[in-house]
């Protein structure tokens, strides 16, 4: 193993941590959207259980990243129809693309973690 390959591996660990930080924010302020809008605590609880625990499930995995990865599609959208309905396509599919990246990324950030 050369010193590259290390260093391409920490690399790599970074920004997949990064991404994590990402996803448990979205999934942290997700999880009080849905309590707040259904005005329970245990909603609250239940979808943050539910989302991080999902997240390591494999089609329930796949599942969460997708519909997450959708609403930053549907968000990209809504801010490109500001402009025009050109724009709002080329960033709704950018959203889109940015979300599933990040997604997969905080998934294998916690798949590193969890290897034993």
């Amino acid at each position: 193993m050369s010193t590259g390959d290390v260093r391409r591996g920490i690399t790599q660990a970074k920004f997949n941590e990064e991404q994590a930080n990402t996803f448990y924010k979205e999934v942290f302020i997700l999880s009080i959207v849905a309590g707040v809008f259904l005005q329970s605590w245990f909603v609250f609880l239940g979808s943050l259980i539910f989302l991080f625990v999902g997240i390591h499930v494999p089609v329930l995995g796949t599942m969460i990243m997708w519909g997450l990865s959708i609403g930053w599609g549907i968000g990209g959208y809504a801010l490109g129809s500001v402009f025009n309905e050109g724009a709002s396509l080329v960033l709704g599919i950018l959203a889109f693309m940015a979300g599933l990246g990040t997604h997969y990324s905080a998934k294998e950030y916690s798949a590193d973690l969890s290897d034993g």
